[in-house]
């Protein structure tokens, strides 16, 4: 959803206040003014205190110095299977309850394709590479059976990829 935010005195990024200029010319690299000037719009981004920063720059952690490890899966699902699925891949479904066992689990996003039905991404967030395999050591087992028991949701399922960040 678009918001419209009326602007009534802006300093652009050379420290000109209010100039005649309009707004694109004044923020010639941008398409849209820059996040100080909405700092106090009610259209802000939440501040996530878990991260220490707005929930906008969760991706961005690894420019302040904080690393992640990402593990990245395609799914295919049919379409009689999407409410189950959504349920146990979603960010409180059985999967993330089973990796918020580890304090070094970051969180899921499920994230559903927007042209193509029943095409879906996970991506899981740990502290480390070695928090995840330290994870998947001890829980190996419950992780095993809890994969069994929802082959029956998916049609496809491929691992893209384990990333660091």
């Amino acid at each position: 959803m678009l918001a419209h935010v009326e602007v009534t005195s802006v300093t652009d990024c050379r420290g000109v206040q209010d100039s005649n200029e309009p707004l694109f010319l004044r923020f010639p690299r941008t398409k849209v003014l820059p996040p100080a000037i909405f700092r106090h719009s009610p259209h802000a981004h939440p501040f996530d205190h878990s991260l220490g920063m707005p929930a906008s720059m969760r991706y961005h952690t690894h420019r302040i110095g904080l690393d992640m490890f990402v593990v990245v899966w395609q799914f295919e699902i049919a379409e009689d299977k999407i409410a189950g699925f959504e349920a146990a891949y979603g960010p409180e479904g059985a999967w993330a309850k089973l990796f918020r066992t580890s304090p070094s689990y970051l969180g899921t996003e499920l994230l559903h394709d927007a042209y193509i039905p029943g095409s879906y991404l996970t991506i899981d967030r740990w502290a480390s590479e070695a928090d995840f395999r330290a994870f998947r050591k001890q829980h190996d087992q419950d992780y095993e059976v809890l994969d069994r028991a929802c082959d029956s949701l998916t049609s496809r399922e491929t691992r893209i990829g384990a990333y660091t960040v």
